[in-house]
């Protein structure tokens, strides 16, 4: 199976189609209110590449990392690599499981919506659908054979553009089947941004723009909407830290969304005194990895009494 043509023939190939136009179109939404009119392309199953950075996928790569000691931290930095999107293939097998989306297309559910590919030939919505269409063909050629191309907008910025960023997060859930992205993959992105920014104004900045008014950001003050970041980010940390630890496995962690929200957020109120801030917490995480089946949904009751 070829995961991607090369740099050099993605941008042959996409220059000579971006100045075709197409009998087919497709408004795409760019924000919360406006769309725009793409022309529907066709490519080979085997042109596009999978966007690395995905933020549906990166609590999962924390995970690959973890379970593959053969290969370093960065392994995902360089997306270009055969074995880099091998692996990301791999991942998107277990994901797209979820919400039925594979058993439909294997029941001969034809593409409906475009895959939205970004100027340098990496998919930034659809990558789940390309995964299943890829691995269909490669089951059973013949009876898939109408999947061998598949339909492409070609959306003008690179796919780590903050243009791209951006409409990852308008896009959120997938056109085929609604899957949003757990918890921890959201808090990730936000670790990442404020990381990656010089000025941590730059960063709420970003965050604030893919992310106000969304389940995570509820607020309309912005000290408040910071305020809520900084919970994720540190709920995320958290989680991060057990994972490293090897304290808690993948799928404890996202079911336990509201208790690892609680915890950042009661953990936040205790600035004021260092020793009661660090007794909460070390109190928090026991009861976060405590089993389930031990005290039930008592962890919300105690992780919110202390």
């Amino acid at each position: 199976m070829k995961l991607g043509k090369n740099k050099q023939e993605r941008s042959i190939e996409i220059n000579r189609l971006l100045p075709q136009g197409s009998k087919e179109t497709y408004n795409l939404q760019i924000n919360e209110t406006d769309f725009e009119t793409y022309s529907v392309h066709h490519v080979e199953l085997d042109f596009p590449k999978y966007r690395i950075t995905n933020t549906r996928t990166k609590f999962d790569q924390v995970f690959y990392i973890k379970n593959n000691k053969h290969i370093d931290s960065e392994f995902f930095s360089d997306h270009e690599r055969l074995d880099v999107q091998e692996a990301q293939h791999n991942i998107l097998k277990d994901v797209y499981r979820k919400k039925g989306l594979y058993n439909r297309f294997k029941s001969k559910v034809k593409q409906d919506d475009p895959l939205v590919m970004a100027i340098d030939g990496f998919i930034i919505s659809g990558n789940r659908r390309l995964a299943i269409f890829r691995d269909l063909v490669e089951s059973d050629s013949r009876n898939y054979d109408y999947l061998k191309t598949v339909k492409i907008i070609i959306y003008p910025y690179e796919v780590d553009s903050l243009q791209a960023e951006k409409l990852e997060a308008i896009l959120e859930t997938d056109e085929s089947t609604k899957l949003n992205f757990e918890w921890i993959n959201v808090a990730m992105k936000f670790i990442d941004i404020m990381k990656g920014s010089t000025d941590p104004d730059y960063g709420y900045d970003e965050i604030l723009s893919n992310y106000s008014n969304s389940e995570y950001i509820k607020l309309k003050r912005r000290d408040k909407q910071i305020g809520e970041i900084d919970m994720w980010i540190d709920a995320g940390n958290n989680a991060l830290r057990l994972v490293e630890s090897e304290q808690m496995e993948k799928e404890d962690i996202i079911l336990q969304r509201q208790v690892f929200k609680d915890w950042a957020k009661n953990s936040r109120s205790f600035s004021g005194s260092h020793v009661i801030k660090e007794i909460y917490d070390r109190v928090a995480e026991i009861i976060i990895k405590t089993d389930s089946s031990d005290i039930g949904d008592r962890k919300y009751k105690y992780i919110n009494q202390f």
